[in-house]
């Protein structure tokens, strides 16, 4: 089964996501599903749209906008 997690923030600084989601992606991948972490990397941009490999798990960084948060939010 392809899974995909969808994260509420980047892997860093704090490492919350590494902490909590990456251990069950493992897991899930270890008995044989295929996990992708999608994350928007607001606090580290960075990785924005960048993809990488953490403890074999597939990483996407989201594409953050280049206006910054507020202006990319305007109509």
């Amino acid at each position: 089964m392809k899974i995909v997690f969808l994260a509420p923030f980047g892997i860093r600084p704090k490492g919350t996501v590494i902490a909590r989601m990456l251990p069950l992606a493992v897991e899930l991948q270890a008995i044989g599903h295929t996990v992708t972490i999608v994350a928007p990397p607001y606090t580290n941009p960075e990785d924005s749209g960048k993809t990488e490999s953490v403890r074999g798990i597939r990483l996407v960084n989201v594409t953050l906008p280049r206006a910054g948060k507020a202006l990319s939010s305007l109509p």
